[in-house]
């Protein structure tokens, strides 16, 4: 288990490698609202993306933490978060650029999908011309 500073608090975050050979990338996941870095859907979700040759990192953001169950504001959300991906890009757990932050929340799963929704329709565009 990891302890990691953010802005003067801290947390902690597990690190878990791949169960299918060398972790080629590691998917950092925050908990939602309601959740906690132990929390039965974020085991799951970790040992479905470890199974397919993901590293994962779970962690607690500060407000859970420290044993509320009110979620901080945007800034020191990210803050926490930026500060659980530098701590995994320090240790070089992987090669640069591979890190994959995944917060798992209902707004990040429906811009995620619009976004890539958007990139595959712009791709099968450019094919059709």
């Amino acid at each position: 288990m990891w302890q990691v500073a953010v802005d003067g608090a801290q947390t902690t975050a597990v690190f878990e490698p791949a169960t299918s050979g060398k972790s080629a990338a590691v998917f950092v996941a925050g908990h939602g609202a309601g959740s906690h870095r132990d929390h039965r859907s974020m085991v799951q979700l970790a040992q479905v993306l470890r199974g397919r040759g993901f590293g994962v990192v779970r962690f607690n953001f500060l407000y859970r933490e420290q044993g509320s169950g009110v979620p901080d504001r945007m800034p020191r959300l990210q803050a926490c978060f930026s500060s659980v991906t530098e701590r995994v890009r320090h240790h070089r757990l992987v090669p640069p650029f591979t890190v994959e932050n995944g917060l798992l929340t209902p707004s990040q799963k429906i811009r995620r999908a619009l976004v890539l929704r958007t990139h595959v329709h712009s791709a099968e565009e450019a094919e059709a011309e």
